[in-house]
């Protein structure tokens, strides 16, 4: 990836203005790419939609819920079964639920889960990276910092997105600042190792 240093205030005003044009506020997250997030996992189907449940159950099972400290293994795939990410064969990842840390349908899927437990969840892309969305395509002017860009190159806009250079001629240079994963809908596979 190649970041456009000296485009960070040009960016930045072009973005601003193009995304108010479309009617988008600073305050509203354009979608959960800004956030951290998984890089590619499996989605599980729950039977029912994931709901709050109560920290421990009639039996005394400590169940996940929000500020948890949880820490899990996943694989993430898409509907044709390709893989996009995995922690399987590496290290589990470990967050705070409920902080925003990962995509919302992901988060909410080990809500109410225990400690070894494993769950197969569908999320939908609006849960997930959000639709594709024709006016995240920006066409930005060409500066020296540009020279040498090729279709295909990813950059890092001003604003923190990651879009990728789609075009390029004279005078603009034309990316795509959607998630790689917009649009889709995403299965993921989870297993509940701990919860502090």
């Amino acid at each position: 990836m190649k970041t456009l240093a000296g485009l960070s205030f040009v960016l930045l005003v072009i973005c601003v203005i193009a995304l108010s044009a479309c009617g988008t506020s600073e305050s509203e997250p354009i979608s959960e790419e800004s956030t951290p997030t998984l890089e590619a996992t499996p989605t599980l189907v729950p039977t029912t939609e994931p709901t709050a449940t109560p920290t421990t159950s009639a039996e005394g099972t400590r169940r996940a819920t929000d500020g948890d400290f949880v820490t899990v293994h996943y694989v993430g795939a898409l509907d044709s079964g390709e893989v996009f990410s995995t922690t399987r064969g590496r290290e589990p990842i470990t967050f705070t639920l409920g902080s925003r840390q990962m995509i919302t349908g992901f988060d909410e899927a080990i809500h109410g889960m225990s400690v070894g437990e494993t769950i197969t969840v569908r999320i939908e892309p609006e849960k997930a990276y959000g639709q594709y969305r024709e006016d995240m395509i920006l066409d930005l002017p060409v500066i020296p910092e540009a020279e040498g860009l090729v279709p295909g190159d990813q950059v890092q806009l001003a604003n923190g997105l990651i879009a990728v250079v789609l075009e390029i001629t004279d005078e603009i240079v034309r990316v795509d600042a959607n998630h790689e994963l917009a649009g889709e809908a995403l299965i993921f596979d989870i297993e509940l190792i701990s919860i502090e």
